[in-house]
């Protein structure tokens, strides 16, 4: 971990499904004690209404709490996150950075300008090395960031709730579990006394609420075991103990129904207990939200996450101000200022140029009418012109049926022309969950120019592993 200033109080706040998390800490001299707390519905959405609205809800509802601390640490669900792990060649610094970004540029379905990545290595058993690196979506975390700005807040990080559990549940000195349901969602993460093992989303809660029986407790035992098996053996020998976090309704009837289950796979199932990281009330502690506690705590005690997904702000001007105030920077503003001068004289010759060239097209301009109607004219009289193109409009067909949140996408298309004058086309990618996969094959199924829609092999969880094929319908409008 990296150090950083050690403020004396903060708060931990989180933004999803229309609901506002929050919880104002101070350290003391017993440790880290929770002051206040609040969760509150809001009645604009973060990801899609303006910041500067939604700042202003978040502002209000934060003065209702009497909460007035100003600087933030923004937790997120592991949903919010695209994660990967990849094993690490013998390679320089700088060669490992380069390639773990590769690693990600081929597995990610966003590109990397697009996301704030964060990456964290560590050694196996046998002596490899690995990297886990996760990347959250740079629209949707500067929409939530933007919004804490226009409410006052001054956000000192971004970080995954359930990390943070981690580290604050007492996972660092003993290799541990932790599974927090929150959000929506059930994350996971294992860690081992050599550091990060996984990261994953493992069940969707959906609907369901807390109290109610049918929590997905054999799926997530299932996921445990999946989960289990794909780590080396040694590293999870140690491992004996699953602590659940969550609302307590919820959290205590997975705790109740998962135990079972964990005595199948020889693992111990706990309630997470906060109380050795942090101090309050017990009606304060009973109401907070343990991720949002715990990664407030963790930037209180002087230290930032591994996985960090804040992005760096800097503005150019202060950069350049900070360069001419030196008295040793003389020398580089005077070139600041040749090379100044340089692109306005190359602005002013390309002005020039397009001066001639307005010219030129002024007296060429009744010719090109005159060719644009009769190109026209052709148009007009040939209606059995054809300017289409079958692959550019099955590639159409193809996005307009994927999510645009990048739940699901491609990874191969082929398009092939039978002896009949038939295209087929074959596609395959992957999708999060087996949700979004079947919504994408509704809407393609709606389409009217596909037709015999067969699914090749479907394999896989997270992510869900497809492949489809169709027949094209060349002579259905394809606009509809």
């Amino acid at each position: 971990m990296r150090s950083t200033h050690r403020h004396r109080s903060l708060l931990g706040i989180a933004l999803e499904d229309r609901r506002l998390t929050a919880a104002a800490l101070r350290r003391t001299g017993r440790g880290v004690e929770v002051r206040q707390t609040l969760t509150a519905g809001m009645a604009l959405d973060p990801l899609a209404n303006d910041p500067e609205l939604v700042g202003s809800e978040i502002q209000n509802l934060l003065a209702a709490a009497g909460i007035r601390e100003k600087h933030c640490v923004l937790c997120l669900p592991l949903k919010r996150a695209l994660t990967m792990q990849t094993t690490l060649p013998d390679l320089s610094e700088p060669d490992l950075t380069s390639y773990i970004r590769t690693q990600a540029e081929r597995e990610f379905p966003l590109p990397l300008e697009h996301l704030s990545l964060s990456s964290l290595r560590s050694n196996g058993t046998n002596g490899t090395r690995r990297a886990l690196v996760a990347g959250v979506p740079l629209a949707q975390l500067e929409a939530l960031l933007k919004a804490l700005r226009h409410a006052g807040l001054q956000p000192l990080g971004v970080t995954l709730g359930v990390t943070s559990l981690l580290h604050n549940a007492g996972a660092r000195q003993e290799a541990g579990v932790v599974l927090l349901a929150w959000n929506g969602s059930i994350d996971l993460a294992v860690e081992d006394q050599l550091g990060l093992l996984t990261l994953r989303s493992i069940a969707d809660l959906g609907s369901i609420e807390p109290g109610q029986a049918d929590i997905p407790a054999e799926a997530v035992a299932r996921q445990l075991r999946i989960t289990f098996g794909q780590l080396e053996p040694k590293r999870i020998e140690r491992i004996r103990a699953v602590q659940v976090f969550g609302p307590k309704r919820l959290a205590d009837a997975l705790f109740t129904e998962l135990a079972p289950f964990g005595r199948q796979i020889g693992l111990t199932v706990e309630a997470g207990d906060m109380a050795s990281a942090v101090v309050g009330s017990p009606e304060i502690l009973s109401q907070a939200s343990p991720a949002v506690v715990a990664s407030a705590a963790e930037y209180l005690a002087g230290t930032r996450p591994e996985l960090e997904f804040l992005p760096p702000r800097s503005s150019p001007f202060r950069r350049i101000v900070g360069v001419l105030s030196r008295r040793s920077a003389m020398l580089p503003a005077v070139l600041a200022l040749v090379l100044l001068l340089l692109i306005v004289g190359a602005f002013g010759q390309q002005h020039v140029r397009l001066s001639r060239l307005r010219s030129d097209w002024r007296a060429i301009a009744s010719n090109v009418t005159a060719l644009e109607t009769l190109q026209g004219n052709v148009r007009l009289f040939r209606p059995w012109y054809d300017d289409s193109i079958p692959s550019l409009q099955i590639a159409r067909t193809l996005t307009e049926a994927f999510p645009e949140d990048g739940a699901v996408w491609a990874k191969t298309m082929e398009i092939r022309r039978t002896a009949e004058g038939r295209l087929i086309v074959s596609c395959s990618g992957r999708a999060r969950t087996n949700a979004e996969w079947l919504r994408m094959l509704d809407r393609l199924r709606a389409r009217t120019d596909v037709g015999d829609l067969r699914f090749q092999q479907v394999s896989g969880t997270q992510p869900l592993q497809f492949s489809l094929s169709f027949l094209w319908q060349e002579g259905v409008n394809h606009g509809q």
